[in-house]
């Protein structure tokens, strides 16, 4: 009897956690109808005949396991509508390893013309998950490879569950990552990582070594970060640099650190990681990388619109392909705060960062993103 009880309870957890799965999938399936009718109808008079439809994104714009679940379902669909013919995911994935391209990168319209060669795309289908707790939103563009302007668009929720929510805090393991680890098996070098935390922005992977907090200036305290910048590229040097923006008349870098207990960090003092500013009129990361890609470099001194009407300055550290750079930042607490002792146990930390790759003085093929570490436990 025992026996037979054991059988059904492994019945019960093997064919449990199948019909689960089966059910959030169908749980999707009216949405993703829905958002491949509205691609589909947006293709009238358009005249693009073949599209691709990579990787969807979270809001940090990392590619999880839940925005490659969702792309393959919404291929699929927008295939059996035979409408439009669709790039199979598969050949995507060989493109972007072998040309040296990511889902991110793509957004750089020279990289999107590109790869519309390559893979024969007339346009490239995107799409930003948004987690509200309850509900997921999906919001989708399409983007013509040729002009990179936006050809339609779609937007839908979806019901949350505990299996999407493992599916988004998992990072897909990119087609690049899968041969490094073969040839790591075969003994052949590659830069080892370890640390508390590490997280990727396109090429670039950052490894959090260590947390702490130590003794600051006038019986204060402050808390150090240590990063290492390693370019996981073979072929290429990536730039790297840390944004900061206008924002209410002041240039503010966008890097904070928030404790356990809601007290907010601000930097005092950063090595090994040179930042990039524009003007007024780049209010926001997105819109300096378009200074950094189209504008003009200033090296010094103001400038008039006269001269240049994307001016940006400052400068970019560079990461050696397949080297490690470190980076330390330092953080305080402001004005009078600065001498209370209390400290959360663990934090939050933020930085926008612009990647890219040619010369400092001419970056090329840019991506912005923000790096989030969350829940990182303090040493002191």
């Amino acid at each position: 009897m025992k026996r037979l009880i054991l059988v059904f309870l492994s019945f019960v957890a093997v064919f449990g956690g199948l019909f689960s799965g089966i059910a959030n999938a169908r749980s999707t399936d009216p949405e993703i109808r829905m958002l491949s009718s509205k691609i589909v109808e947006g293709l009238a008079g358009k005249h693009i005949k073949r599209i691709a439809v990579v990787d969807f994104v979270d809001m940090q714009h990392h590619s999880t396991e839940l925005g490659k679940y969702l792309a393959e379902q919404l291929s699929v669909e927008i295939v059996n509508s035979e409408e439009v013919k669709v790039v199979d995911r598969a050949n995507i994935r060989s493109i972007l390893l072998e040309h040296n391209l990511s889902v991110e990168g793509l957004i750089n319209p020279e990289n999107a013309r590109e790869f519309g060669k390559i893979s024969g795309a007339d346009a490239i289908l995107t799409g930003t998950i948004v987690n509200l707790d309850t509900d997921l939103e999906l919001t989708l563009k399409l983007i013509s490879v040729e002009s990179a302007q936006i050809v339609t668009a779609a937007k839908a929720s979806f019901r949350n569950s505990p299996e999407f929510q493992k599916l988004s805090t998992r990072l897909a393991l990119p087609e690049r990552e899968s041969s490094r680890k073969r040839e790591h098996e075969r003994g052949e070098s590659r830069q080892e990582i370890d640390g508390i935390a590490v997280k990727e922005l396109g090429d670039l992977r950052v490894a959090l070594k260590s947390a702490r907090v130590i003794a600051g200036g006038y019986d204060s305290q402050q808390i150090q970060l240590v990063f290492d910048l390693v370019d996981m590229n073979t072929k290429d040097d990536l730039l790297v640099a840390a944004v900061r923006v206008y924002n209410n008349g002041q240039m503010l870098l966008k890097t904070q650190v928030v404790d356990s207990i809601g007290q907010a960090w601000e930097l005092a003092r950063v090595s090994g990681l040179s930042e990039i500013k524009g003007n007024q009129d780049t209010p926001t990361g997105e819109s300096l990388m378009q200074n950094v890609l189209y504008g003009r470099h200033m090296t010094g001194g103001e400038v008039t619109y006269r001269l240049s009407d994307r001016p940006w300055w400052g400068a970019f550290s560079e990461v050696t392909s397949e080297q490690s750079k470190s980076v330390t930042m330092l953080f305080q607490k402001p004005g009078q705060d600065a001498y209370v002792k209390k400290v959360g146990d663990s934090l939050q930390f933020e930085c926008e960062l612009i990647v890219g790759k040619g010369t400092a003085e001419k970056p090329g093929n840019c991506i912005f993103g923000t790096l989030v570490f969350d829940r990182v436990k303090l040493a002191e």
